[in-house]
């Protein structure tokens, strides 16, 4: 073997003993074999040159003068930095955190320590080739990247401790998981120049931990691929469940308490579980991080259920009037309804033609849906099961027919035109009614026992009358046909009431349902205002000078409305009467106050003395410490301010009605061991959370 080292070479070559190698004429096989030799010193002395690098290839010869390939006798070069004569600076030192040195394996780079920080890269300057005031110029390199990292820094001193460490910081994005690192730094002075470098530091860096996320159930499907919701249901016994969590990791599945084994997670972020449920009833699947934290998922829930067979037990008009199998109607909407499987739904044909489906209710079983727009016709009606078999109801047949005697179909107010319900009331003393008859034909107009008027029935089959003069009290009105029988029409009663002025008798806040006093305040930026007018009328909200909208009188007289989006100001509500001569309601004013802010520690101190304690230095255990700290000032609660340990106990403080800053008088105690905990501040009425102090309890 000859070894060659910046151009020079060992002396004597060494030999492959009998020992290292097959003997002839074996040729041996394709794994290398190691060859070990001793390189002396003096050698060494020899080769090193100004750049302090020492270049080694090698080349063999066997034992009857065979050299290698002669296009590339020489072996590639391995170059190494050379420090003989003892002349570099100490090698720099790589931390993830200050606190473990000394005793941290510097050749190890730990990326969960990390934590995201950047990558300290220490130099210390005792040694007394460093000056204060010299610039330390650190590269460091990582392999898959052929951009080194650069970075600076200057020697300080300290009057009382003398030169000080210089800490270097390598950004965290350039610390690659399961990559090798090097790093050198050079010593440059003021007005001198290069005053030395360091020998090389070395060092791997862990592969990265899993992302801890947390597991979803994303879809449940049943045998035939179809979504079960969440709290919705199933006639199939066999559902599979996906969901997403960290990649390459396992979840664990539950029904209820129940594992169901551990679920491989692939390289998507996708997982699945298939199973055939054991029985009827409502069950609850959950998923288990088996990695990080073990977080779970979201609970998810449905019910197995027996396939029903649909029923149409119920068609009504659309006042509600029940119309028999293979009856008439001349009401051209009717509502459906029926029974079958809760939770699941029922497509209605009418004839062969689908006309809309149906959820089941999940408590009571039962299925409603409107039909508008019939023709008058006969109509066949079915319930097609959206499950199992697809098992259908038996038909339910009626007929829309045209209405030959007179119809009584509206009563509107006069002069406003406003709708009055069948039971309504007005404020009006003027009604113009309409309806329908035989083309042509007259009808006499009742109120009661007496007759209005008469009124002529057009050429489309309508007709209208206007009635004058009523009094405030109950009216019934009806159409007398003039013709044929005279039969008459149904009777539409109306109520016509004194016109009151309207009132504004509660605000309160929405969602929480808390009244506002007059002049008082809130945090929510809706309200439900309630109040009394002239029933089965109409008023207009309005908030100070802007309409918030019209809101119907029942037939008690009371009114209610929610209004939304408030600003945060003052605010003052009335409502306006859309009757009579539109009178005004008292004014009910409050105030929308800011929302919730995050909630702060500002101090910590100990109890003894009020001394502060910075976040992240010693605390004796056995010595209470208190928080200080800013909240939000609630206009109207007294709150519960939680600062709670990571590992220990809690302090909670109670800020009054309007107090913004609070402090912690009650403690759960310190570690049973010295260790670092860290504290977050919670406000309990909003939940935010703020930020953390950390104590290092000795």
């Amino acid at each position: 073997i000859s070894l060659k080292c910046n151009g020079e070479l060992l002396e004597p070559k060494p030999k492959v003993n009998p020992n290292l190698a097959p003997q002839p004429p074996n040729p041996g096989d394709e794994t290398p074999i190691t060859i070990c030799f001793t390189v002396t010193r003096a050698f060494l002395d020899k080769a090193k040159r100004q750049d302090k690098k020492l270049h080694f290839s090698y080349t063999v010869t066997d034992q009857i003068g065979n050299g290698p390939d002669t296009d590339a006798p020489w072996s590639p070069v391995q170059s190494v930095d050379e420090d003989l004569d003892g002349t570099r600076l100490p090698m720099p030192i790589l931390l993830e955190r200050k606190e473990d040195y000394p005793g941290d394996d510097a050749s190890i780079i730990d990326l969960e320590k990390l934590a995201g920080n950047p990558l300290l890269l220490v130099v210390i300057t005792k040694d007394n080739r460093f000056a204060v005031g010299d610039e330390i110029v650190a590269t460091y390199t990582t392999t898959g990247q052929t951009d080194p990292v650069v970075v600076w820094g200057k020697v300080e001193e300290d009057p009382f401790i003398g030169k000080l460490p210089c800490f270097l910081e390598v950004p965290n994005d350039k610390v690659f998981a399961g990559s090798k690192v090097t790093a050198v730094y050079e010593v440059h002075r003021p007005n001198v120049g290069l005053v030395g470098n360091s020998s090389t530091a070395n060092a791997t860096v862990t592969d990265a931990p899993p992302i801890d996320l947390r597991p979803e159930i994303t879809s449940v499907t049943d045998s035939q691929n179809k979504e079960i919701p969440n709290n919705g249901g199933t006639v199939d016994p066999q559902v599979k469940l996906s969901g997403t969590a960290t990649p390459l990791q396992r979840v664990e599945v539950f029904e209820g308490n129940t594992s169901k084994g551990k679920w491989p997670v692939n390289a998507a972020s996708e997982w699945t579980y298939e199973t055939t449920l054991s029985g009827i009833g409502t069950r609850t699947f959950t998923a288990k991080a088996d990695y990080g934290t073990g977080q779970i998922s979201a609970d998810r829930t449905f019910t197995l259920s027996n396939a029903l067979t649909p029923a149409i037990d119920s068609v009504k008009d659309s006042g509600g009037v029940e119309i028999p199998d293979n009856g008439y109607t001349s009401d051209t909407t009717i509502k459906l309804s029926g029974t079958a499987t809760p939770r699941l739904e029922v497509e209605i044909y009418d004839g062969a033609v689908a006309i809309g489906t149906a959820q089941v209710n999940g408590n009571t079983g039962r299925w409603e849906l409107e039909v508008p727009g019939l023709s008058l016709t006969t109509h066949s009606f079915k319930a097609k099961a959206l499950y199992g078999t697809g098992a259908e109801s038996e038909i339910r047949t009626l007929t829309v027919v045209a209405a030959t005697a007179p119809t009584l179909t509206s009563v509107r107010g006069s002069p406003s035109g406003i709708e009055i319900a069948q039971n309504g009331t007005t404020v009006e003393t003027a009604v113009t009614l309409y309806g329908a008859a035989a083309k042509g034909q007259k009808v006499e107009i009742f109120d009661g026992a007496i007759s209005r008027e008469i009124a002529d029935v057009n050429g489309s089959g309508t007709w209208s009358r206007l009635v004058t003069g009523l009094a405030v009290a109950s009216h019934s009105f009806k159409a007398k046909a003039l013709y044929g029988t005279g039969a008459e029409s149904e009777i539409r009663t109306l109520t016509v009431v004194a016109a009151t002025a309207p009132t504004l008798t509660s605000v309160r806040g929405s969602p929480s349902g808390i009244e506002i006093a007059q002049n008082g305040a809130t945090v929510e930026t809706a309200v439900t205002l309630y109040g009394a007018a002239a029933k089965g009328q109409k008023v207009e909200i309005f908030d100070g000078s802007i309409s918030r909208g019209i809101v119907d009188v029942n037939g008690s007289g009371t009114w209610t409305r929610l209004v939304t989006g408030l600003a945060v100001a003052s605010h003052s509500f009335t409502a306006k009467a859309l009757y009579g001569n539109a009178p005004v309601s008292n004014a009910r004013t409050f105030t929308v106050a800011p929302p919730f802010t995050r909630p702060t520690i500002v101090r910590v101190a100990r109890a003894d003395n009020g001394v502060t304690i910075p976040s992240g230095s010693n605390h004796p255990r056995g010595v209470s410490v208190i928080f200080y700290g800013d909240c939000y000032p609630h206009p109207t609660k007294k709150r519960q301010i939680i600062v709670q340990g990571s590992n220990v106990g809690y302090f909670v403080g109670y800020p009054s009605i309007n107090q913004s800053s609070y402090d912690t008088r009650t403690h759960s105690g310190w570690p049973t061991d010295a260790q670092f905990s860290t504290y977050q501040v919670r406000d309990n009425e909003s939940g935010l959370t703020g930020n953390t102090w950390t104590i290092n309890w000795i």
